[in-house]
């Protein structure tokens, strides 16, 4: 759940705030406790703040990630292809790879 609350960054907004710390401070008393120490209306209350936490979640917009820049054509040799000296050839970047690594 707290991978949950971090990725929709409901522990940072005011709203949202008593909720997630009402939830995680059930989540350490049943963890402290075990589930055969913890009492019902406890464990009732934890699974209606995870519900509350989801409801919240879907509420928040979604975060888009921005697109990366459009890359500049550069004037080196093919990105795909080195250039083998030694035999004059030109080799795909696995087949030299494959040459250094093999043997």
């Amino acid at each position: 759940m707290n991978k949950v609350i971090k990725a929709a960054e409901l522990d940072c907004d005011g709203l949202d705030a008593a909720l997630v710390e009402f939830l995680r401070d059930s989540a350490r008393q049943i963890d402290s406790k075990g589930m055969d120490g913890v009492s019902a209306a406890l464990i009732s209350a934890y699974l209606s703040a995870q519900k509350d936490v989801s409801r919240a979640v879907a509420r928040k917009p979604a975060r888009i990630p921005p697109e990366p820049a459009p890359e500049e054509p550069s004037e080196a040799p093919d990105a795909g292809t080195e250039s083998d000296a030694s035999e004059g050839a030109t080799v795909t970047k696995l087949d030299a790879f494959m040459q250094r690594h093999t043997a």
